[in-house]
Order: structure tokens, then C-alpha cells, then sequence
């Protein structure tokens, strides 16, 4: 049942008008002073202002309006084109003819800028070229459709703008005089809907909506109103208002808006029809109205897989969207009896209440699976009546056998004095199924370890931990081993420990007591470098720090006595601020008792005149080496250097070349590794531009070669720019790569002097690897190595060795710690290796541990969270593939518009990403707010949201 009300605002009436008694010209051009510019270029979201002028007219008052055609011409494909008129965006690409209004009809001077045309060309990486020419209305032939103003008088003849006698009425109204005979005048109204959609409205609340006709013409408009009720049970009477407005009258260039109001009574669909007739035509509108009751699920399956007994869980989640216009019951509910799945709110959904879920919003829930057997179990979880659909829950149980997870393979008490004692402890915890059975025993030849507690023997269910405490009290000078044992299941932990009379150890970095800054210009500031002192004996290391030697040189720590505890270190922060052209020295002394110094060396540089330009890369801070070989493992400093730069030039390309059989290289340049497999090129970006001037140092790259392979690394001159005036490429697929393209050397810069490749770093020990439940779990024994911590690095099959850390693993009583959860397949054959990082350099891979997956989950087809999120201006969208095979991947907005298909091709198995920029696929920016994704691939659909704020 509908009831509309409906009211009428006329925005005033324009009386009769005269006539134009004088020739009318119009133009447009781009220069409001000379009026002679009709050709202009434009970039990117740049506007241009046009001005539409009338000549030599005397009197317009019956003319309201004019026509301009405007061109745009561009190099490459035709570009879309945003026409903003007074205000108001005309998307067409690109329009040929459009309207600019006077605002009211008055006098003009001889020479009047009518109104001025705003033109925005939004599309990226195009020049626009606009050519604005005078042109006269154009004529019925002229394509329909265009928001236009085409005065088309009477027998429909085209007017061009002669004098014009104009009159008010319809068709029998006074004529309009065109030449000496002239012809009747045709009216018109602009602005008219199609179908008025009024949503969804609850009974005893009301909606509003309306719309405005324009009359673009000289001719007064006059009409009728009439509103058709589909049910005949509502009168006219029925309405709010008793009378309503039944006849109108619009004009010359004046509006008229007409509101509309929706009362219904009841939640069913309503529909009725406004008449609009003036001049012997009519027009019908369309109206309907009623609540939209729309919602979606998803997923609609979610397939639990394989979960351990007994005991184990897994959980997933299942989201339900309300997207019509009322409030929906969408409380979850099992539509089978199924006891192994659960439901509870996510932490997102806690505070809604699912039985009245909001227009607009959705309900998360999270659905554990705790199989009791091992059958196959199938439930169905749907939301309030089920009419969203429903998600079909699939898992099965199964037994898993004990698995024994120890917390440390040894303990080593390392070095102790006489008659002192010492205690450490570990854990057993049995972390697959079934009882873990074992006993606790010592097995100590020496007798000077002894258990605490944990002795004896045990059985533990899953999850399970039992703690066993281990002391060591020696009494003789010499090393002890012993060993705790466990079981036929968990094996055992060695004990390690050694007893010592009193004594001071120590160890510095740099171990080669040498400090080396290279070459820097005196505009870098003050740089650090670090020197550690580490106690390794059991009593206090003092001594007197102190610095001397060339200005520039400070100790940016506390200088003077210090004291360092057995077990710990210290750390000092020494200074130096290039200024002095050439080398300086300077002497850092420890005050330890072997009279340890640490030697400081720098090469300050000083901008000079000069006229020669010239890019060098070298591997020493003299500039003489430019290629030199290098051992598994090493890690070289490369410097890049330029001879009176350019001040314009704001960046250079760098090309490093590989000879031998290395296959991967770890690139890292100012902090950032490039992550590429021996990149042909990257980019050193100077931090403003510079003076002319002598040699300065732009920055440093750091190489690290960590393939078993020897290799060269040679440094060359940059090719020549592929797109000339631009500082840098940037590929809109892959944002991080930078393809610099901003100046060309040609100059050969030779290398004549020796080598100077530093010594290679000692590698680690050789880690354990256990691995369960698709989890790797690596150990490994630190001891007493100085380093200050350690890179983790796996092999799949027989691929490339990966870094996974992007920090180094810190060690922890002795022994260093990781877990990894690699995205394999179970059976996959992995292996993990070390390298050492000391005095901030990183060493050679260790020896590797192999191990094959075992228990990984099985891979499905998912689409992961985005990142970052919310995002601006752009987000990466990760997904993982259970097979190869053909995936779809598109953006959709919150009405279910198809935005943006982002990929639709074959990809590989395994973690697939794609980058959204946030454009839709014409290349716009899209504006803020929610967007969904869709992954179509392997016969399922999964989504997700991601959210743009600007």
C-alpha cells in the first residue's frame, strides 16, 4: 500500500521576452585578454579555464543561453575526459558541443565574458590538447542524447542566432521570428527520471524524493500534474495534504522541482505512476517502493581437513552480510546435530546482537571442529531462517602417536669455579597423541651433576609437560659431560659444564681492533661506529676507555673507568665528523690489562669547482677497484662515487655485472634489499641536488655473496636512459621496482690498483631440526661465539637457499631458538643453515640440516587478509593456490558493481600476490570506503574486504 505526497516549488517565472536587434557572434578561447587563444595543452588533473564570450551584442533578454564545441586531441588512445561546466561534471570522451548557462537574462556590453568553462582531464600519463572553435547550435541531425542545448523552433528547422522575436505559450503561442517569414516555437522540459526507486521504508515512517525540469528555451511552459495510486483503496484524500498542486507554469531558463513522498503501511512492494502533460505531451514516472531483504554467506563450505586425536581443535570463520534495507534475524544455527562443531561471535561480532543484525552490517563467527573419532564428520551452519544460504562444515579425526618435544637438547653450565654450584632445567612435553611413556634417569660417571626433581619415570597425555631440574656442583679442575636420559621416545639431553680455578677473558669487537669510516664528505655529519668489550672469565674486566689523535674523533659514549660483570658486556659509540680534506687518525684505548687499542681511520672530502663528469663504483674507499673475486659467503662494501655533479640531476643508474656460476645474490643498497636475482640495475638517489664540485661520495651498497659457488662482482657505467627527461620508471604491476632513467655517463672509469676484499667470516655451528605438525623446530649451540646473533636460512628440494629472517635470532643461555611453518607439502624435503652475524658483517652459511615435513596441513585454495588495510594508495592481496590452475581475482564496491578484475589467468600452486592500486578498470582512482574481494579459483569462491581511506 502506498501513500505519496506531492509538492510543488517553482523557482520563479521569466515574462515574455524582446527581441535581439543586432548580429550575435560566439566564441571561446583560453586567454581572457587577447581573445585570440583557441589551442591549449593541459597535464593530469590540471585545469583550464575558457572563457565564452558573445560579440557586439546590443540586447539579449529573450536568449539564454549559448553553445561552444570544444575538441580534444592526444598522441596516444583517446583519453577520458571529466567536463566540468559552471559547477557540473559532464562525463562524456570527449563531448562535442556543450551548454554554459548566463544564470539570468540582461543587457551586455559590446565585448562580455558570458561565463567561464572549467576543463579537468583526469587520466594519468596523458597531454590533453584542447581546441576550442566559434560554432552555432547544431541541428537536429546532430546525435541525440548529448547534455546539450539545441533550440529547434517549430517545423524543426535549425536557428542560428539572428535576431529573435520570442514570445511565451506552446505551439499556438506567438511565433518566433527567425528570417522575414519565421516559424512556430516548439517548447520543451529537460530533467526528467526514469523510474523513482523509493527502498525500503518501515510501515508508520515515510521517504522523500524529487526531481526538477528545466526549461531551456525563450517559450513560457504550461502543464498539468496528476498522481496515479496503484491501489484504489487510497484517494486523493487519504494524502497528508488534502489538495495538492494540479497545474504549472515554468519560464524561460527557469526550474521547477517537484517532491514526493512515500507513507507506506505495510513492508509489501508498492508501486504507482506520476503524469507530467504540457503542450500536447505528456511524460509518465515511475514509483516503487518496499523493503529489500538481501543477505549473503560466506564461505558456503569450509573444509576442516585432518585433526589429531584426541583433543585437538581447528577452527575457521563464516561471515553473514545483511545488504538489504531491514533489520534480519541472522543468528547462527546447526541445521544437523553435530557436537564436534561449535560456534562463538569473533571478537569483531561480540558486541552485535545476531538476531537484529543492522542494514549494512555484518556477523562473524568463529566454528571450532573437536572430532571424538575418527569419522567423517558433516554438519551445515546457516544464519536466522536459512534464506542466505548455508556453509557446509567437513572434517574427519584421527589418531595421532605420542611425539616426544624436548625444550633444549643439552644444558651446558659452562664455566665454574671450584665448590660452587649451579643449577639449569628443561622440559619434556608430549605434543602429538596417545601417552607419551618414558623415565627420567642420570647417567654421570663423575658424580658431579645430580637431579633436583623430574627423576623417575613418566607418562604423559597430549599437551603434558613434565620439568626436570638438573645441579652442577664440581670440585676438581677439569670438563664434565653427563647425560640425562628419557626413553626410548625422547632419547636425552647431554650435560655439559667445566670447573676452573679464577680468571679474567675477554674478547673486543672489532676483533681486528680497527675502525674504518672510508670516504665521506664533510656535509654527512657525525657518523657512529661500535666498539664491544664482552667478558668471557669469571671475574670483573676493568680498564679506562679514552680517545686521542685528529679533530673530528669523540667518544659518543661515557668515556673513563669502567667495570664489566662476568657473563655481560659494554658497549661504546665512537664519532666522526669529516672535516679535514684528506686522512685523519685516531686512537681509541681500552685501559684493559693486555693494553688493547682500537685504531680509527677516515678520508674526508671537500666540494671543489670542477668540470668533468664521471660515475665510478669501486670495492675500496681509495676508488681504485672496481672488480674483485670473492669466496662463498663473503660480504664486500662497494662505494659509488661521482666527480661534480650536476645540480639538476637528481639521480644515477648503477650496473654490477656477475661472473662465475653464483645463481643468487642478497642485494642490499643503503638498508633496502632489492630481493631481485642479480639485478641488471637500481637506482642511487641523491638526497638534494648537488653543487659542482670534487669527488664526493653518494652512498655505499653492500654485496653479500652467499652462494657455495665462487663468483666476480664487477661495477660498470650506466646505459643510456630509455625514456629521456624522466628522473625514474616505476612498473605499475610491481611498484618497488625502479628502473632510474635520469642521466647518461659515458666515460670509462679504469680500476689499476689491487684488490681489497675483506676476510671472511667464520661460520656457525650446525643446527637441529625437528619438525611436527607441519612445524620446523630448529636449535643450535651458541657457546661462547661473540656474534650478535644469527640469520636463519632454508633450501626447499634442491632449490636456492632463502633468508627468513630480517633480523638476527638473539641466543639465550647458550642456545639459539626458531620455529618455522613453511608453506609445503608434507614429505618435502627441507634444509635449514646459519650464518653468524659479528662486528656487523655476516658469515658464510653453516653446515646444513635436513629434514623432511611431516604432518603439514593440507593446502587449500584461500584468499589471505590484505595488507595494509585500510590502505592508500595501495594494497597488496595475497592467496594461496591448493594446485596449479586458473584463478580470478576481482574488486567489487558495496552495491556488488564489478570495480576492478585484477587477475584472471593460470598461476602456480603455493602464495600468490597481486597489487591493487586503487583504480577501477578505466584507470580511476575509486573513492574511499569498503571494498569487496573475490577469488574464483579451483571450482570454489572465497571472500574477503579491504577498506580505502583518503
Amino acid at each position: 500500500m502506498l501513500r505519496i505526497l506531492v509538492l510543488v516549488l517553482c523557482m520563479g517565472l521569466c515574462s515574455t521576452g524582446q527581441g535581439v536587434q543586432a548580429q550575435d557572434t560566439i566564441g571561446m578561447f583560453f586567454d581572457a585578454d587577447g581573445l585570440t587563444t583557441t589551442t591549449t595543452t593541459t597535464l593530469p588533473y590540471q585545469a583550464v579555464t575558457g572563457w565564452l564570450l558573445l560579440l557586439d551584442a546590443s540586447q539579449a533578454e529573450g536568449v539564454n543561453s549559448w553553445e561552444c564545441e570544444v575538441r580534444a586531441t592526444s598522441p596516444g588512445p583517446e583519453p577520458v575526459v571529466t567536463w566540468e561546466v559552471l559547477g557540473t561534471n559532464v562525463m562524456v570522451s570527449p563531448p562535442p558541443f556543450f551548454q554554459v548557462g548566463m544564470g539570468a537574462p540582461h543587457p551586455w556590453a559590446p565585448v562580455i565574458a558570458l561565463a567561464r568553462a572549467n576543463i579537468l582531464v583526469p587520466e594519468p600519463g596523458q597531454k590533453v590538447v584542447f581546441r576550442i572553435l566559434p560554432f552555432d547550435p547544431p541541428s537536429m541531425a546532430d546525435p541525440p542524447g548529448y547534455p546539450v542545448y539545441k533550440p529547434v523552433y517549430g517545423s524543426g528547422a535549425a536557428v542560428d542566432l539572428y535576431p529573435l522575436e520570442i514570445a511565451g505559450g506552446c505551439a499556438t503561442a506567438p511565433v518566433a521570428w527567425i528570417n522575414p517569414d519565421g516559424i512556430d516555437a516548439q517548447p520543451r522540459l529537460l530533467g526528467w527520471p526514469g523510474t523513482m526507486y523509493f527502498g525500503g521504508v518501515d510501515p508508520g515512517s515515510y521517504a522523500t524524493m524529487h526531481f526538477t525540469l528545466r526549461n531551456p528555451d525563450t517559450i513560457e511552459v504550461i502543464g498539468t500534474l496528476s498522481l496515479d495510486m496503484a491501489e484504489t483503496a487510497y484517494t486523493q484524500e487519504d494524502l497528508y495534504y488534502t489538495t495538492m498542486p494540479t497545474s504549472f507554469r515554468i519560464g524561460p531558463g527557469r526550474e521547477l522541482t517537484i517532491w514526493l513522498m512515500y507513507h507506506p503501511t505495510t513492508t509489501d512492494p508498492t508501486f504507482g505512476t506520476m503524469t507530467v502533460a504540457f503542450c500536447g505531451e505528456s511524460r509518465t514516472i515511475e514509483l516503487v517502493g518496499g523493503l529489500d531483504i538481501d543477505c549473503t554467506v560466506f564461505p558456503n563450505a569450509l573444509d576442516f581437513g585432518t585433526v589429531g586425536l584426541p583433543d585437538r581443535t581447528a577452527v575457521q570463520a563464516a561471515t553473514v552480510n545483511n545488504r538489504g534495507d531491514v533489520v534480519m534475524d541472522a543468528t547462527p544455527r546447526f541445521l544437523a546435530d553435530s557436537p564436534e562443531f561449535t560456534w562463538e561471535p569473533s571478537t569483531t561480532s561480540v558486541n552485535i546482537d545476531p538476531a537484529a543484525l543492522p542494514p549494512g552490517s555484518s556477523y562473524t563467527v568463529w566454528i571450532t571442529y573437536a572430532p571424538v573419532d575418527e569419522t567423517l564428520d558433516v554438519s551445515s551452519l546457516v544464519f536466522g531462517d536459512g534464506n542466505c544460504g548455508e556453509v557446509r562444515l567437513e572434517g574427519r579425526g584421527v589418531y595421532l602417536p605420542p611425539s616426544c618435544s624436548r625444550s633444549a637438547l643439552s644444558l651446558d653450565f659452562g664455566q665454574v669455579l671450584v665448590d660452587t654450584i649451579h643449577q639449569k632445567s628443561f622440559t619434556v612435553t608430549n605434543k602429538g597423541g596417545g601417552v607419551l611413556e618414558g623415565e627420567v634417569s642420570l647417567d654421570d660417571a663423575s658424580g658431579e651433576f645430580s637431579l633436583l626433581s623430574g627423576e623417575g619415570p613418566f607418562a604423559l597425555e597430549y599437551g603434558d609437560t613434565v620439568t626436570v631440574e638438573v645441579q652442577f656442583a664440581p670440585h676438581v679442575e677439569q670438563s664434565f659431560v653427563a647425560r640425562v636420559e628419557l626413553g626410548t621416545e625422547c632419547g636425552g639431553v647431554t650435560l655439559y659444564g667445566e670447573c676452573t680455578e679464577p680468571y679474567i677473558e675477554y674478547a673486543i669487537y672489532p676483533s681486528t681492533l680497527q675502525l674504518d669510516w672510508g670516504v665521506l664528505p664533510f656535509t654527512v655529519g657525525s657518523v657512529p661506529r661500535t666498539v664491544r668489550i664482552y667478558n668471557r672469565g669469571s671475574l670483573p674486566v676493568t680498564g679506562d676507555m679514552q680517545i686521542s689523535g685528529d679533530a673530528g674523533f669523540s667518544l659518543m659514549s661515557e668515556s673513563g673507568p669502567y667495570s664489566i660483570p662476568p657473563g655481560e658486556n659494554r658497549t661504546w659509540s665512537v664519532g666522526w665528523t669529516p672535516s679535514v680534506f684528506g686522512e685523519v687518525t685516531a686512537l681509541v684505548s681500552t685501559g684493559l690489562p693486555g693494553g688493547e687499542a682500537i685504531a680509527c681511520r677516515g678520508f674526508g672530502v671537500e666540494v671543489l669547482p670542477g668540470s668533468v663528469n664521471r660515475l665510478g663504483f669501486y670495492f675500496d674507499p681509495a676508488f681504485a677497484t672496481s672488480s674483485v673475486r670473492v669466496d662463498p659467503g663473503t660480504e664486500l662494501t662497494g662505494y659509488l662515487v661521482i666527480e661534480n655533479p650536476v645540480a639538476p640531476v637528481d639521480g644515477w643508474e648503477l650496473v654490477l655485472s656477475m661472473e662465475g656460476t653464483a645463481q643468487f645474490l642478497d642485494w642490499t643498497f643503503e638498508g633496502g634489499a632489492s630481493g631481485d636475482l642479480g639485478p641488471d640495475l637500481f637506482r642511487v638517489q641523491l638526497a638534494e641536488p648537488l653543487p659542482s664540485g670534487g669527488p664526493i661520495l653518494l652512498g655505499t651498497v653492500r654485496i653479500l655473496v652467499p652462494d657455495i659457488l665462487d663468483s666476480t662482482v664487477r661495477g660498470a657505467n650506466p646505459p643510456d636512459p630509455v625514456i629521456p627527461g624522466y628522473a625514474s620508471y616505476s612498473d605499475a604491476d610491481h611498484p618497488g621496482n625502479h628502473l632510474p632513467l635520469g642521466y647518461n655517463l659515458s666515460t670509462q672509469v679504469l680500476a689499476s690498483i689491487n684488490d681489497s676484499g675483506t676476510v671472511p667470516v667464520d661460520a656457525p655451528s650446525t643446527p637441529t631440526a625437528r619438525t611436527t605438525g607441519g612445524e620446523v623446530a630448529l636449535e643450535w649451540y651458541c657457546g661462547d661465539d661473540p656474534a650478535e646473533g644469527y640469520h636463519i636460512w632454508r633450501r626447499l628440494g634442491d632449490g636456492q637457499y632463502l633468508r627468513l629472517t630480517g633480523s638476527p635470532v638473539i641466543c639465550a643461555d647458550g642456545f639459539g631458538a626458531y620455529v618455522d611453518r613453511p608453506e609445503a607439502n608434507t614429505g618435502t624435503i627441507l634444509s635449514y643453515a646459519l650464518s653468524a652475524v659479528r662486528g656487523g658483517r655476516e658469515s658464510a652459511l653453516s653446515v646444513a640440516a635436513e629434514v623432511i615435513l611431516e604432518g603439514a596441513p593440507p593446502q587449500r585454495t584461500l584468499l589471505l587478509a590484505t595488507y595494509p588495510n585500510p590502505f592508500n594508495p595501495q594494497t597488496t592481496v595475497p592467496f594461496i593456490m591448493a594446485e596449479p590452475g586458473h584463478a580470478r581475482l576481482a574488486v567489487y564496491d558495496l552495491a556488488g558493481r564489478l570495480v576492478r578484475v585484477l587477475l584472471d589467468e593460470d598461476v602456480p600452486a603455493g602464495l600468490n600476490e597481486k597489487v591493487w592500486l586503487g583504480r577501477d578498470g578505466r584507470g580511476r582512482p575509486v573513492p574511499s570506503g569498503v571494498y569487496y574481494l573475490r577469488l574464483d579459483a579451483g571450482g570454489r569462491v572465497d571472500m574477503g574486504k579491504t577498506m580505502l581511506l583518503k
